[in-house]
Protein backbone atom coordinates (compact mmCIF):
# COMPACT_ATOMS: atom_id res chain seq x y z
CA UNK A 1 0.00 0.00 0.00
CA UNK A 2 1.34 3.73 -0.45
CA UNK A 3 -0.36 7.05 -0.51
CA UNK A 4 -1.05 9.25 -3.53
CA UNK A 5 -0.19 13.04 -3.36
CA UNK A 6 -3.50 13.88 -1.78
CA UNK A 7 -2.82 10.97 1.15
CA UNK A 8 -5.19 8.68 -0.20
CA UNK A 9 -4.01 4.83 -0.03
CA UNK A 10 -3.70 3.16 -2.95
CA UNK A 11 -2.16 -0.57 -4.34
CA UNK A 12 0.94 -0.21 -4.95
CA UNK A 13 1.67 -3.69 -6.47
CA UNK A 14 -0.31 -6.65 -6.16
CA UNK A 15 -0.51 -9.94 -8.44
CA UNK A 16 -2.59 -12.83 -8.15
CA UNK A 17 -2.61 -15.94 -9.93
CA UNK A 18 -4.52 -18.99 -10.62
CA UNK A 19 -2.75 -22.02 -12.03
CA UNK A 20 -4.98 -23.46 -15.24
CA UNK A 21 -6.99 -26.05 -14.92
CA UNK A 22 -5.27 -29.43 -15.05
CA UNK A 23 -1.75 -27.60 -14.83
CA UNK A 24 0.53 -28.57 -12.04
CA UNK A 25 3.79 -27.25 -13.51
CA UNK A 26 4.54 -23.60 -15.28
CA UNK A 27 4.00 -20.25 -14.45
CA UNK A 28 0.51 -19.86 -12.76
CA UNK A 29 -1.86 -17.15 -14.93
CA UNK A 30 -1.94 -13.57 -13.81
CA UNK A 31 -5.78 -12.78 -13.24
CA UNK A 32 -4.94 -9.60 -11.76
CA UNK A 33 -2.41 -7.18 -11.86
CA UNK A 34 -2.10 -3.62 -10.35
CA UNK A 35 0.65 -1.46 -10.01
CA UNK A 36 0.60 2.41 -9.01
CA UNK A 37 -3.15 2.22 -9.14
CA UNK A 38 -3.56 1.27 -12.30
CA UNK A 39 -3.73 -2.69 -13.59
CA UNK A 40 -5.35 -5.77 -15.79
CA UNK A 41 -8.06 -8.19 -14.59
CA UNK A 42 -9.19 -10.87 -16.68
CA UNK A 43 -12.80 -10.83 -17.51
CA UNK A 44 -14.60 -13.36 -15.74
CA UNK A 45 -15.56 -15.80 -18.59
CA UNK A 46 -11.74 -16.16 -18.89
CA UNK A 47 -11.06 -16.88 -15.18
CA UNK A 48 -13.91 -19.43 -15.66
CA UNK A 49 -12.22 -21.05 -18.41
CA UNK A 50 -9.37 -21.43 -16.86
CA UNK A 51 -10.88 -22.34 -12.81
CA UNK A 52 -13.59 -24.76 -14.52
CA UNK A 53 -12.09 -27.16 -17.27
CA UNK A 54 -15.39 -27.01 -19.38
CA UNK A 55 -15.20 -23.70 -19.96
CA UNK A 56 -17.46 -21.01 -19.10
CA UNK A 57 -20.42 -22.03 -21.44
CA UNK A 58 -20.82 -25.35 -20.22
CA UNK A 59 -20.28 -24.03 -16.59
CA UNK A 60 -23.65 -22.01 -17.25
CA UNK A 61 -25.44 -25.17 -18.32
CA UNK A 62 -23.97 -26.85 -15.26
CA UNK A 63 -24.98 -24.77 -12.51
CA UNK A 64 -27.71 -21.93 -14.30
CA UNK A 65 -28.99 -20.59 -10.40
CA UNK A 66 -27.23 -18.71 -8.26
CA UNK A 67 -27.46 -21.16 -5.54
CA UNK A 68 -25.61 -24.09 -7.88
CA UNK A 69 -22.79 -20.94 -8.51
CA UNK A 70 -22.92 -20.57 -4.90
CA UNK A 71 -22.68 -24.07 -3.71
CA UNK A 72 -19.67 -24.45 -6.58
CA UNK A 73 -17.98 -21.64 -4.73
CA UNK A 74 -18.29 -23.06 -1.33
CA UNK A 75 -16.78 -25.83 -2.53
CA UNK A 76 -14.21 -24.75 -4.39
CA UNK A 77 -13.00 -22.85 -1.13
CA UNK A 78 -12.92 -26.43 0.78
CA UNK A 79 -10.92 -27.57 -1.76
CA UNK A 80 -8.15 -24.75 -1.89
CA UNK A 81 -8.55 -24.34 2.11
CA UNK A 82 -6.08 -26.71 2.78
CA UNK A 83 -3.78 -25.68 0.37
CA UNK A 84 -3.20 -22.19 1.78
CA UNK A 85 -0.34 -21.35 3.58
CA UNK A 86 -1.56 -17.49 4.47
CA UNK A 87 1.88 -16.52 6.44
CA UNK A 88 3.80 -17.25 2.93
CA UNK A 89 1.52 -14.91 1.19
CA UNK A 90 3.87 -11.78 0.21
CA UNK A 91 1.35 -9.18 -1.18
CA UNK A 92 1.86 -6.46 1.56
CA UNK A 93 -2.11 -6.14 1.50
CA UNK A 94 -3.07 -9.54 2.57
CA UNK A 95 -0.26 -9.52 5.58
CA UNK A 96 -2.02 -6.64 6.55
CA UNK A 97 -5.39 -8.32 6.05
CA UNK A 98 -4.13 -11.61 7.57
CA UNK A 99 -2.80 -9.64 10.97
CA UNK A 100 -6.00 -8.03 11.31
CA UNK A 101 -7.70 -11.08 10.88
CA UNK A 102 -5.39 -12.86 13.75
CA UNK A 103 -6.01 -10.34 16.36
CA UNK A 104 -9.62 -10.59 16.18
CA UNK A 105 -9.04 -14.74 16.45
CA UNK A 106 -7.07 -14.42 19.60
CA UNK A 107 -9.12 -11.41 21.14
Amino acid sequence: MAKDRMGRPYVEEERLRQRRAGERNGRPLSFLHLMNGKGYAFEGKMLADVVYPKGIKQFKKDFPTFMDVGKKKSEWAKQIGPYMVPERNISLSFQFFWGELTKRAVS
